[in-house]
């Protein structure tokens, strides 16, 4: 588990990810000006199948910059 809480995924999903948003990033599906929600729900859902601990663990780091920008402190 890193410092965010967040389990580690296998280095062979690690890559298997890393390689969609490549190709995501290719189409102009995704790019660096996205905002960290949009960001955060394609993380996790490209980690859905494989790697179900980390999906869930990244839609909780999604709950909480949700509730940040809707309370900021």
């Amino acid at each position: 588990m890193n410092m965010a809480g967040i389990p580690a995924p296998t280095e062979k999903n690690a890559k298997f990810v890393l390689e969609q948003l490549r190709i995501l990033e290719n189409y102009g599906a995704i790019s660096d000006d996205d905002p960290i929600e949009k960001r955060l729900i394609v993380l996790a859902s490209l980690f859905d199948c494989s790697e179900q601990p980390t999906a869930d663990a990244i839609r909780r780091q999604l709950q909480t910059v949700y509730r940040f920008k809707n309370e900021p402190p």
